[in-house]
Order: C-alpha cells, then structure tokens, then sequence
C-alpha cells in the first residue's frame, strides 16, 4: 500500500512538473498615455474571445504571471480598468516555457457621471478626453438672462463680476467658442455679457485647448477654452429686444434698451449687438470707468502705448454698477465667413460712446516724522471717452498641414474729461476747472505661418509691426504754479514695434512637449512736452521733454515639458542682447547700454491622482523697465500732481518661487487650491515725493535696492449634503516690504501687509425657495521705519432670498451692508434691491420690475492706509431706479 501511494505521488509530482514547464509566462506594464502607472486593473488571459482562462491583477503599474493552460494557437490578453478603454492584444503561436513582455498603454474612455447622487439637485457632467460637458437643465434655475449667468452656475468656471474674465479650474480661458468658432477673440466678454442664455443647449469645458488646430497634441497644453452649443433649429437668424423704462429718484429718465442678432448658416457665422443705458451697466469689453485691464490688454500690453496724463480712474469696494453712473451707446458687429475649404475670413467691428459722471471727495491725512497736514479736494468730473474699431483676421489653409494667418487691428479712441474742483490749496477754498483732451490710434499687422512637419513636430514664423500714438492736452484754471490765469500741458507719445520669430515645437509618446524660439524685436519711442503759461510760454526750463527711445532685443529661448510617471518637470531659459538707447533732445542727456539679459525657471509638478496635483516653481530673471520712466523734466498730470523720472538703463533682477497645492473633483464639486508665492527684486524704480499742502512733486529714481513680497492664498469649493448648500471660500495674505523717499528723507523701510477672507454661500434646496450671502472682510495696516502705524478694517455682507412661484413668476430681494472702516461706525451703508420677473409659459417674451438701491444711498465712503497717511474717498452712486423692462426671444 505504501509502494502503490509511492508512486501515485511520483506521478502527480511529474505531472505538476510538466505543466510548470510547459507553460508561459507573461509580464509587462500598464499606463496611462501620460506614462503614470495604472494600479487598479483587471489582467484576464483568454484562449478565445469569450472565455477567460485566468486572469491577475497588477502591481504598482507592473504585473507577471506564469499560465498554468496549455496555449497551443494563441493567447488572448485583456486589460480592463474602470475610466479606461478596455485593450486586448494577442500572441500568436505561442512557444512553450517562453517569457513574453506585453506592455499596455489604455487610453480614456467616455465618462458619464449622470448616475452621481447628491442631495442638490442631479448633476450631469459628461467626460470624453479633454471635454467636460455641462447638460445644463441640471444647473439652471430660470433666472439667468445672459451666457454669463450660466457660467457662474457651472462648478469649475467662474466669471469676475467686473472686468467678465472667465476662468475654469483657476485658469483664464483662452477663448468663449460659439459652435466650435472663436468669434470673439480676447474680447470673448462680448458674448458672456450679451448672448441670450435661452439660445445655449450646452456648455463645453475645453483642456489641452489649442487655437491653431496645426498644433493640437504639440504645444504646451494648459490652455483651456469655453465652448457654447447652440440648441438646435438655432439656425439662420435668432435674438433678443430688452428694453426698460423707469425713473431715478429725482425724476430723471433711467433707459436700458440691448438688442442682439445671432446669424448661423453654412459658412456663416455672425453676431451682433447695439445697447444703451444709463444705469451702470458696461455691455462693452472696454472699461473707461474702473482701472482694471482686460483680457486684450493684459494678452497684449506690450504693443500699446501707456498714457502719460492718466484718464480718471475709480478703484471701489462696490461694484461698477452702484458706482458708474454713465450713459452708454455701444455697438458690435463679429462675423465668420468661410470662402472655401482653404480661407477664412473674420471680421470684428466696434463703436463706443459713453457719458461717465461722478462727484468725489477726497480727504488726505498726511503724517510724517515732523509734520501733520491735511489736503481736501471736492471734484465733480465728467469724462466722454469714444471709440471706433476695426479687427479683421484672413485664414489661409495653403495645404493640410501648412496655414498662412493675417491679422489687422485698427482703433481710434478719443475723451474729453472735464472737472470742476473745490481744493484747500493754501488754506483756502480755491476753485479749479480742468480739461483733458486725449487721442489714441493704434494699428497692427501681424503674420504668422505654420507647417507641421510631421504628426509630432511642427515650425512657425511670425511677424508683426504695430503703432500707437497717443496725444494729450490738459489745461488747468487758474494756474496752481504761478501768477498765471491757466497752465497748458501737451503730451505726445508715439510707440512703434517691430519684430519676428521662429519657433520650432515638438512632442512625444507619453505626453513631454518642447518649443525652441529664436526672436528678434526693436521697439521705438518718441515722447515730446511742454508746460506752457496763458501767454504760451514755458513756465520754467525744467517741463519741456523731446526725447527718442529705443529698445532693442534678439533672444534664443525655449521650454521642455518633461513626463516621467507622476512628474512633470518644465524647465525654461532664456538668454538674450538687451540694447537701449535714450537720445534726449530736452534736457541734452543721452544714454545708452548693451546688457545680456536672462530668464531661467524650472517647474516640478508630481501628480497625486486624476484631480489633485502638487507643484513647485522658481525663476530667475534680469530686463530692463525703462519704458514707463523715461521723461526726465515735469509734466503735470493733475491740480496738485507734476511727475518727473531718473532715467536709468541698468537692468533689473527678479527671483520668484512658488508651492501651489491643487485639488478639483467636479463630480463632488470639492475644491481646493493652496498657493505660496515670494518674490524678490534688486535695481527698481523708487518713488521720491515731495508734498505739501498744495503740491506734490514725484521723481522715480533707480537705486540699487532691492524690494520684497510674500503672499499666500486658498480658496476652494464645498458641497454640504445635509444643508444643500454650496459654500465657497477664498482667502488671501500678503505682506510687502517696500522702500520710498518722502520729503527729502532718507530711504524708508516700509511694511504692507494686506488680508481678506471671503465665504459664499448658495443653496440648492429643491422648494422654490432659496437663499445666497456672500461675506467678505478686509484688513490692511502700513509701518513705516519710523514705527508709525496706519491700520483700517471693512467688511461687506450680501444676502439674497430667491422665490420662484411656479413657473411664471421669480422674485429676488437683496440686501448689501457695508462698513467700510471698523474706526468709524456712523459710515454704515445698506442696500436694497427687489426685483419680480414674470414669464408667461411657452411665451418668448418676458416682463420684469425693478427696484434698486430702495433706501436711496447717495454716496460711498471708502478708507485707505499707505506709510504716510490715510485717504478717504466718499464717491456718489448711482440714485435709487425703478423701472419696467420688457424682453423678447426670437
């Protein structure tokens, strides 16, 4: 019995032994196409197409396993892991006991996320490669009016109440597409202010956006883009009327009439817009009121001339519409012909006039080491800024993979500012009337061709030329300097640009990407001035100006966007000749220097998973900022203000670095991004101020100081499941260590430090109530080296309630409160607005009645902190309106 088990066991050993041999065994990795490592997977082996043999799950990205079957013909090896495509690769005529090395690389699959329960109400997001799609029935209350409406419902995008930037995941887009095409340029606030939301089936989220479609999966892909789906039958013509009729509080007529025309055909692709009011509200992409820059400006501000004698600006904790009190004419006219299969054809035209009126007083608190004065100015002012505008841009698709771009821009914008003064010059109540008379023409013509040389690399050469020119005439009544009745200052500057470059781009498999760019540019300025007396005549020799500057640069740059599994590491350099030359006519003092100017940076990013990322940054940088410092005798830019510069050619040195913590899970609406940023600069322009009850006199000078700041931010997003309320944080910390000089003292250390919490909260309940506040609190304090401290406070409270009575009538109360510094308890301000829109059911015209600012504030007072005393502004708002408004869709 024991020989007979014996030998049982012998066979059963060699027949385990012949099948170990016998089989395969089987190894490799699976990743993403970004080359990050896929854990969680499901490794199946089949001998046909429907039966699974065996099957294994991976390591870290990494899996083996040794076949225990017998595959004599082939074996079938399938990957499946949840948010990706399935995968199946064969090996034919498989030879016993060999290893085989299969490596997969799964791509994205359609993701729908419709089943994604929350108490709110059902969300519907649509994930397909690079797109996120917004099924908006799920987002929208009925409310909204405008494409702008919409988007700030939408998780990931949100939209500045002021200048309409749009940003998705904190990013500023690149474009708002309508159906695919950018009609609107960086001016895409056009279609978010105007289009009417009822025209909008859906919203697209667009990463990895690429605007020259020759470039897609070449160049960098940060950039994102919004797209707008029209709904259908949306074709031929559609648009909307609104129009309102009311009265101010002192009877006075308040107007807003908008009306829009949306054009869609074969080959055709048009929009247009023509509005007017006199309620605040700014339908254009241009801000004469505020001092923030748009989207075009900022893109672009090396092209434009800056304005020697600034235009008014107001800088307000309210927003524009209580603020700006206007009268507004705008018109539009943005159209996409497609001549054939090769050309292109886009042509964007402006027209803007506007009415901007405001009365400010304005109270300086000025403490230095051995004097305490106070300087007041009461000013009613009046600007009538005008525009006309022309962009035209010809695509010419000269083969499949080559494409010829012209661009032209011309625009000619033209004010007339006038203001009416009560100042306590000389301790007395003098009174001033002052004009300003600008005229700004800019043109442009850019050339840009690019040929993909293959599917991964791709070339491109660009030129342009541009012109500004920008003359200015402001005169003051009676003279502040002298015995004089007026004083007259003329202001010319003319800006010309030229330049050209080549870029060579390339990619890879698993997603690197790099650029080399070889540029070359020369940028010329001619500045002239004088300051002349009632009898034309230069008031001293020291405000005339007649200079030419010019700048010239050739650089070799380039970036290498490197992916190794979860990191990314872009490294970035810069090395260039810097030549600036400053030829000064008046006073006799010409200058000029040959520096190597650099800019290196490196950027690490490590992917903590599909929605979250760290990611650290440093650069280097050396230039030149003589640009906005070059006059060096007086120009007078306001009743008490003359500016002079120290024109200095030295370079300027700038190290940044940075820690960015990001988080988004769209599917949860969670949110969160923390960010550290410090930056250091030697070589700087300081402000040297001489100030005294009626004047002050600036010199920028450069010295070799240097200047420093921290800041840290977070901000994100929250939903909370048993209050059914969104809540959304943001919060901010600076402090900057600046230098000045005030009064012929010795160079002052000077400490800013600048804080603010916001916290916004929405509701989602399913009733036909509900409810937003928005908090915000500020503080901000300035120590100066002699250890004085100036310290203010504010804070801002809005709640609305919002009822919807079934499905024709919505109504919305809003209260504003705002205590604009915590010293001072009697400046307490409220607003309230109340407004009931009815909408007939399967109507396309709608009703609405509004009542604004009930309580009727009159004006607004706001205090700032600097290191040599506090200014406070009280600034007049628009007057209590009510008025009845009348809209039609067709």
């Amino acid at each position: 019995m024991a020989a007979k088990n014996y030998y049982v066991l012998l066979i059963v050993f060699f027949l385990i032994k012949v099948s170990t041999v016998s089989g395969q065994t089987l190894k490799g990795t699976i990743t993403d196409k970004n080359n990050i490592p896929i854990s969680v997977a499901n490794i199946l082996v089949k001998k046909d197409s429907l039966t699974i043999s065996e099957y294994t799950l991976p390591s870290a990205g990494v899996y083996e396993i040794s076949l225990k079957k017998d595959y004599l013909d082939k074996i079938i090896i399938e990957v499946d892991a949840y948010g990706y495509k399935k995968q199946q690769k064969i090996i034919t005529n498989p030879e016993r006991t060999k290893f085989y090395t299969v490596n997969f690389t799964l791509e994205d699959y359609e993701e729908s996320l419709e089943e994604v329960i929350i108490t709110a109400p059902k969300k519907a997001i649509t994930i397909k490669k690079d797109t996120i799609s917004y099924n908006l029935s799920s987002y929208l209350s009925g409310e909204e009016v405008k494409v702008k409406d919409i988007l700030k419902k939408l998780p990931g995008i949100s939209v500045n109440e002021d200048s309409g930037a749009i940003k998705f995941k904190g990013k500023e887009i690149e474009a708002l597409l309508l159906g695919g095409d950018d009609l609107f340029g960086s001016n895409y606030t056009l279609g978010s202010k105007n289009i009417n939301a009822s025209v909008i089936a859906q919203v697209q989220a667009i990463e990895n956006y690429s605007e020259n479609a020759l470039l897609k999966g070449i160049e960098d892909g940060e950039k994102v883009a919004i797209n707008l789906v029209l709904k259908k039958g949306k074709f031929d013509f559609s648009g909307n009327i609104d129009t309102g009729l009311g009265f101010f509080e002192d009877l006075d007529l308040a107007h807003f009439t908008n009306a829009t025309l949306l054009g869609v055909a074969k080959g055709y692709k048009s929009f247009a817009t023509i509005g007017s009011n006199n309620l605040g509200t700014n339908n254009s992409p241009f801000d004469n009121f505020s001092s923030q820059k748009n989207t075009e400006q900022l893109r672009e501000v090396d092209y434009f001339a800056e304005k020697v004698i600034p235009t008014t600006r107001f800088s307000n904790f309210l927003s524009d519409n209580r603020v700006n009190i206007n009268n507004q004419l705008f018109g539009n006219y943005n159209a996409i012909f497609k001549v054939n299969k090769k050309i292109d054809l886009k042509t964007n035209l402006y027209y803007l006039r506007d009415h901007l009126k405001n009365n400010q007083f304005i109270e300086n608190n000025f403490d230095f080491e051995n004097e305490r004065f106070t300087t007041i100015d009461s000013i009613s002012y009046s600007n009538k800024p005008r525009q006309y505008r022309g962009d035209l841009e010809l695509k010419y698709k000269t083969s499949n993979t080559a494409l010829l771009t012209y661009n032209f821009r011309a625009r000619q914008e033209d004010g007339r500012s006038t203001s009416d003064i009560r100042s306590n010059n000389n301790n007395n109540n003098n009174s001033f009337e002052t004009i300003l008379n600008s005229d700004d023409f800019f043109i442009l013509n850019e050339l840009n061709y690019t040929k993909r040389l293959s599917g991964k690399k791709a070339i491109q050469f660009l030129v342009y030329q541009s012109s500004n020119k920008i003359d200015q005439e402001y005169g003051i009544t009676p003279s502040f300097l002298s015995d004089s009745d007026f004083n007259l200052q003329n202001v010319t500057l003319d800006k010309k640009r030229l330049g050209g470059e080549v870029s060579l781009l390339g990619s890879s498999k698993n997603g690197s990407n790099y650029a080399l760019f070889v540029k070359a540019r020369s940028i010329g300025h001619n500045l002239t001035s004088d300051l002349l007396d009632s009898n034309q005549d230069d008031i001293n020799n020291l405000s005339q100006n007649d200079l030419n500057y010019s700048k010239k640069k050739i650089e070799q740059s380039g970036y290498y966007n490197f992916n190794f599994k979860r990191f990314r590491v872009i490294p970035e350099y810069s090395v260039g000749i810097l030549q600036n030359n400053i030829e000064n006519r008046a006073p006799l003092n010409d200058q000029n220097q040959t520096n190597l100017v650099l800019k290196n940076a490196l950027k690490l990013r490590y992917k903590i998973n599909r929605i979250s990322f760290l990611q650290s940054s440093v650069s280097y940088e050396t230039d030149n900022k003589i640009e906005s410092y070059l006059f060096s005798n007086t120009i007078l830019i306001n009743n008490r203000t003359l500016v002079t510069n120290t024109p200095d050619l030295d370079v300027q040195e700038t190290l940044s670095a940075g820690l960015l913590y990001y988080f988004y899970n769209l599917e949860t609406e969670n949110s969160l991004n923390v960010a550290l940023n410090y930056n250091t600069s030697k070589n700087s322009f300081f402000v040297n101020s001489f100030i005294d009850e009626n004047t002050t006199r600036i010199n920028y000078i450069f010295l070799p100081e240097s200047q420093d700041d921290f800041s840290a931010t977070v901000n994100g997003e929250l939903f909370v499941p048993f209050a059914d309320t969104f809540v959304e944080f943001n919060s901010n910390a600076s402090i900057f260590n600046y230098k000045n000089l005030v009064n012929n003292s010795l160079l002052r250390n000077n400490v800013s430090k600048i804080a603010s919490l916001g916290v916004n909260l929405r509701t989602a309940f399913l009733s036909s109530l509900n409810f937003r506040n928005n908090f915000n609190f500020q503080y901000s304090d300035t120590k100066t080296s002699d250890g004085s401290l100036f310290i203010n406070r504010s804070l801002r409270n809005s709640f609305s309630t919002l009822f919807k009575c079934n499905d024709a009538f919505f109504f919305k109360l809003t209260s504003d409160v705002f205590l604009p510094s915590f010293s001072n308890d009697n400046a307490f301000y409220n607003f309230i607005d109340f407004s009931v829109k009815y909408t007939p059911k399967g109507k396309k015209y709608s009703f609405e009645l509004v009542f604004n600012n009930i309580l009727n504030e009159v004006n607004f007072e706001q205090v700032q902190v600097s290191d040599f005393g506090t200014n406070i502004q009280r600034t007049s708002l628009l007057p209590s309106y009510t008025f009845l408004a009348f809209s039609y869709a067709f």
